[in-house]
């Protein structure tokens, strides 16, 4: 073997039990051991006799198990041969693996797996029983966790690790505290010993010299270096760059530069984050003048879940100093989608008040109204609410008693819904409120039902009397509309003819769903009305299907002028309809996702900007 890259391996045709090693005498022969061990490890992770009853190996499982399988290799490596530090000579520094899902390595960089050695370091020192149980480990339901990432946080779960209580004592023992603390070990301290004490390798920075994991890199757009400059610009917020998505079983580093100067009295510096789904946001800082409710390290820390609040104010006796902020998607399957802002604001001490729902509630309705109150005192400077569902924000107005309502589109699962009342130069009058809705399936097929589904078009428009109709046409040339209202799977719920709908066509999930290699495209016709109206368009995709749920939503950039019966039918055409204005594609695994929309028809609504 004489590939220059390749020191060693074993193949599944052998079944793992001959050891190639390269013929190149220029390799280090301690990394040579280390790849010895690395390759006859990989023959012991695939043996007949680590097999448990039942269950799959998990080496069988493919690239999806790379990040386990090869992770645990060179972590082996140093577990058996510590003084070498092989991952020094094959490895070279570590990557931000986090950023991408710490089960996600099937590539290169972020995704190598052998990087997640450290990660792994991580675990022998925090959860006692690792070792002991890594046999577990190996054994999985490769149908249902083809990365073993499920049955590595069961272990978890069962309480034997502790990671610290930086997110609360009930979740010292999570992938979620263990991420945090991963990323506070490597890119804050960037200290390899705080996962493995043995480890004398910690980057050395004045002699640039020592294992290295690369730091935070992003930025704020327009950010602004002095305290002053803030406090003469006081509607400027930013954005930072770099980050829309945090993955499943993901977490996201970034820093905050410290402000100089001292905030003046009824100001507060704060920086937002606006997800999709929670997350967990945890903060420190090496400055003495941050105070914290725990301790992570030697440093003071606060957190805080996205289900109680979205917005951090600076607890900092008046000053702005550093912070280093990780935020961490706790969830194994579904990505979120992640805005993050800074700004310098007033205090604020007034309430919003969610009316219509508590926290927690099961709603079984597609659309729900979600209606709430301005306290009194805040009414003459509050133009408007700003509620975010699902991580879109829209804007509704409030009447002379200070209440509001607006409909909100609901997914299966859980939706996170926050309000704040806001000024006309955009800035926030009173606090957020925050709950969650659990989105359950409706038990009777009516209109406006939640109904577990595939694909889901809503559609609403904003003149009463009027009759606008929505068509979707699948693969098949079929189509659903209000003189064909089920094919297949799919379902138009109601066909509105006085105004404002929703109109909801749901195609349902099923065993055997027939949408792989699927399509929808999408029309809209003004069927009766004399008064040109817009509409609004919602999409939700693969909502029972976790990190693939998406929740869209589009506003009609035109006004459609007027109805005209004669134009109905899926081949109908003509100034009442708009054809053709979106088009949804679905993978060979039956995956659905936006492909296309006419930006001529349709303004995309992004995810919340406050």
């Amino acid at each position: 073997m004489s590939d220059p890259s390749t020191f060693g391996y074993v193949t599944t045709n052998e079944a793992r039990k001959t050891l190639h090693l390269t013929n190149m005498d220029d390799k280090p022969s301690g990394t040579m051991r280390g790849t010895f061990i690395h390759e006859y490890f990989h023959h012991a992770q695939g043996h007949s006799a680590t097999t448990i009853t039942g269950k799959d190996l998990l080496i069988n499982g493919g690239a999806q198990a790379n990040w386990f399988i090869e992770g645990t290799a060179r972590w082996i490596e140093d577990e058996l041969l510590d003084s070498l530090d092989t991952y020094m000579y094959m490895e070279g520094w570590g990557s931000r693996i986090a950023e991408v899902g710490i089960h996600n390595g099937t590539g290169n960089g972020l995704q190598r797996p052998y990087q997640r050695f450290s990660f792994f370091k991580l675990l022998t020192q925090q959860c006692p029983q690792f070792d002991s149980q890594f046999r577990t480990f190996l054994n999985v339901d490769l149908a249902s966790d083809p990365s073993g990432i499920v049955n590595l946080s069961n272990f978890f779960n069962a309480e034997t690790c502790n990671f610290g209580a930086m997110l609360g004592s009930d979740k010292a023992h999570t992938l979620a505290a263990a991420l945090t603390y991963y990323n506070y070990g490597t890119q804050f301290e960037n200290k390899l010993s705080l996962f493995d004490s043995n480890e004398t390798t910690n980057f050395d920075v004045s002699t640039n010299t020592g294992f290295r994991f690369d730091q935070p890199n992003a930025s704020f757009q327009g950010w602004k270096s002095t305290l002053q400059q803030w406090l003469d610009a006081p509607t400027t917020k930013v954005q930072l760059n770099d980050v829309s998505t945090i993955a499943p079983a993901g977490a996201y580093s970034f820093r905050i530069p410290a402000l100089s100067g001292a905030l003046p009295s009824g100001k507060v510096a704060e920086f937002i984050v606006e997800s999709g789904q929670e997350v967990f946001v945890s903060i420190t800082s090496a400055s003495d003048q941050f105070k914290g409710e725990n301790t992570i390290g030697n440093h003071p820390y606060s957190w805080f879940s996205t289900k109680q609040q979205t917005s951090y104010p600076y607890a900092a006796t008046g000053t702005v100093p550093e912070l280093f902020v990780t935020i961490v998607n706790p969830s194994l399957q579904a990505s979120t989608s992640i805005k993050i802002f800074f700004h310098v604001r007033d205090e604020l001490t007034l309430e919003t008040a969610i009316t219509s729902h508590t926290n927690g509630d099961s709603v079984s309705k597609r659309v729900e109204t979600i209606a709430g109150i301005i306290p009194e005192a805040a009414r003459a400077t509050t133009t408007k609410v700003t509620l975010t569902i699902n991580g879109i924000a829209t804007d509704t107005p409030v009447n002379a008693d200070g209440t509001f309502s607006i409909e909100g589109v609901m997914a299966l699962g859980d939706n996170l819904i926050k309000a704040q009342g806001i000024d006309g130069s955009s800035k926030p009058t009173t606090k957020e409120q925050i709950l969650t809705l659990r989105g359950i399936e409706s038990s009777v097929l009516e209109r406006n039902a939640l109904l577990s589904s595939r694909a889901v078009f809503v559609l609403r428009w904003d003149t009463n009397g009027s009759d606008i109709d929505i068509y979707t046409t699948d693969t098949t040339n079929n189509t659903i509309w209000f003189n064909n209202l089920i094919v297949g799977q799919g379902i138009l719920d109601y066909d509105d003819t006085d105004g404002f709908g929703p109109e909801v066509i749901s195609y349902r999930t099923s065993g055997d769903d027939g949408y792989a290699n699927g399509s929808f495209e999408v029309d809209v016709h003004y069927y009766n009305g004399a008064v040109p109206t817009t509409f609004t368009l919602d999409v939700v995709l693969n909502e029972t299907e976790g990190s693939n749920r998406r929740v869209l939503r589009f506003q009609s950039a035109i006004s459609l002028p007027g109805g005209m019966s004669s134009e109905n039918g899926p081949a109908g055409s003509g100034s009442s309809r708009v054809n053709d204005i979106m088009r949804i594609g679905c993978s060979t695994q039956a995956v659905c996702s936006l492909t296309q929309f006419d930006p001529t028809i349709l303004t995309q609504f992004t995810e919340a900007a406050r």
